[in-house]
């Protein structure tokens, strides 16, 4: 038997914190973008049409790359990729930080969502790696909760920091030092020794058909870019419907989205100590059905109140849908984890830019009842799905 107090072991410890930093620092780019977009615009006389396309560049630029992870993580070290996303999140902050133009700042900033689809994949991949099964849904809770705080706490300091500095310094002074800080934790607290070697381009075509004939496999993906559709429902438009619907002021519109950005961070943190307990599908399902009755009743409120309450509690709820998710997917085809989590982001991002793309056209077509009656459907189904189709090959453990 190992000794647990090998150095082995010693390192092991540092894995979740190294990749919680990782995570954590994997947004600030994109928050101080999504924050200090105006300004952006403002220096460099462009309209908001045409700086909404930093957005949208850097979407497609994550889609592309989450597909193209799926390749990468069967010939790649999961531990160097990680840290190429990280390098590719620094590269940008500073572009940004010096762009001397709009254009020029068009595809620095797509260097982020290109990172953040190489660090997502790989940090769940390497939670698996290292730790034990029932400690995973733990350390998978504690790396979504870094995502959320890190819009959190980033939110209020880059504010801070460009009212004071310009909208540069949230680039070059916060954004960036935390990259640096990310990869330091990464090159000291992740281990070397457990990384994959290469693979070949048959053992590729291998991984490929292994996940593609898993039929719970493509079930859990196709359920998730379902829920992602969703789940646009409360992350993305519940706050435009609140300052549509009820005449709020946009302070108070954005201190109820940091609210809920709390609760998915809370959310996180509970889930990841009970989704042992209830089982990586329950967990899963309890969190795709409760999101989707928030979804619906968030955008078809019986009054002001109840709105608030149950926009607040979706991302909670829907946090148990990301962690037993994340779970679940992780342990499908084990041997080919990097390339299923690359695959589970790609769903994601497709997930996620049905749902702000064509929700959009749909909002406008039929207004924001059934809009969000639709958004709540599609999460049945997706329900209806991990039920029916997906298997959890840890449930006899």
């Amino acid at each position: 038997m190992t000794d647990v107090n090998t150095p082995q072991k010693k390192q092991d410890r540092w894995v979740i914190p190294s990749l919680f930093v990782s995570i954590y620092a994997a947004y600030p780019t994109g928050v101080a973008m999504t924050v200090l977009l105006l300004e952006i615009g403002h220096h460099f006389n462009a309209p908001i049409s045409l700086t909404g396309q930093l957005r949208t560049a850097s979407s497609l630029v994550s889609l592309a790359t989450a597909l193209l992870m799926s390749i990468l993580s069967l010939k790649y070290r999961h531990r160097s990729l990680l840290l190429i996303g990280l390098l590719s999140i620094g590269i940008s902050a500073v572009g940004c930080g010096l762009s001397t133009s709009f254009p020029m700042m068009i595809p620095l900033y797509a260097l982020t969502g290109l990172g953040i689809s190489m660090v997502t994949p790989m940090a769940f991949t390497l939670v698996a790696e290292h730790l034990p099964l029932d400690r995973r849904t733990s350390g998978i809770g504690w790396l979504n909760a870094g995502g959320g705080l890190s819009h959190i706490i980033g939110a209020a300091l880059i504010g801070t920091v460009a009212s004071l500095w310009g909208w540069r310094a949230a680039f070059l002074g916060y954004s960036l030092p935390l990259v640096v800080l990310g990869l330091m934790a990464c090159i000291r607290g992740l281990p070397q020794e457990d990384e994959r070697e290469a693979s070949s381009q048959g053992e590729v075509m291998n991984g490929f058909r292994a996940i593609f004939s898993n039929k719970s496999a493509v079930a859990c993906l196709l359920a998730n870019i379902l829920v992602s559709v969703s789940w646009q429902g409360v992350y993305f438009f519940v706050i435009s419907f609140i300052k549509e619907r009820y005449s709020v002021a946009t302070g108070f519109a954005a201190l109820i989205y940091s609210i809920m950005s709390a609760g998915y961070t809370v959310g996180s943190m509970v889930s990841g100590k009970y989704v042992n307990r209830l089982g990586r599908k329950p967990a899963t399902i309890f969190g795709v059905i409760a999101l989707s009755l928030c979804t619906i009743v968030a955008m078809n409120p019986p009054s002001y109140l109840i709105c608030i309450v149950v926009s607040v509690l979706g991302p909670f709820v829907g946090a148990f849908r990301a962690v037993g998710g994340n779970s679940l997917m992780l342990e499908q085809v084990p041997e080919y984890r990097g390339a299923v989590m690359s695959m589970n982001q790609a769903a994601n991002w497709l997930g996620t830019a049905i749902g702000t793309g064509f929700g959009s056209v749909f909002l406008v077509a039929y207004g924001w009842g059934v809009f969000g009656l639709t958004l709540g459907v599609l999460g049945f189904i997706s329900a209806g799905i991990f039920q029916l189709l997906v298997i959890d090959p840890t449930a006899s453990h």
